[in-house]
């Protein structure tokens, strides 16, 4: 992603300081290798999809990885806007679309907790 981002000289998404830049980079990790397994692994077996096999211990450890998650999310933007500095980055994006399909398939039922 911030590959893509870079090829625009003029972008915003991806700041020039080195330490929100590393920042940046971490979040998208984050969501990559933390948010968005334990997202599939939650709701996935949950659809019925041919080849997908569902087992209640992994999709019940994969939902309290994605509420822990959740809440940590919260608390990071209980007091912020974004998440790296003070405008949209790639960061924010890249959590933005991996939550999407958190939101419309199981999240939802989180929410009310």
């Amino acid at each position: 992603m911030c590959a893509v981002a870079k090829q625009d000289p003029h972008t915003t998404l991806i700041p020039e300081d080195v330490k929100a830049h590393a920042q940046v980079v971490q979040w998208c990790s984050f969501a990559s290798h933390e948010l968005l397994p334990n997202l599939a692994e939650w709701w996935r077996p949950t659809l019925g999809r041919p080849g997908t096999v569902y087992n209640k211990k992994a999709v019940d450890a994969a939902e309290v990885q994605v509420k822990r998650i959740m809440k940590y999310l919260d608390s990071v933007l209980l007091h912020r806007t974004y998440l790296v500095g003070e405008r949209l980055t790639i960061a924010d994006l890249v959590m933005a679309a991996y939550l999407d399909r958190g939101f419309q398939y199981v999240t939802i039922l989180f929410l009310g907790e």
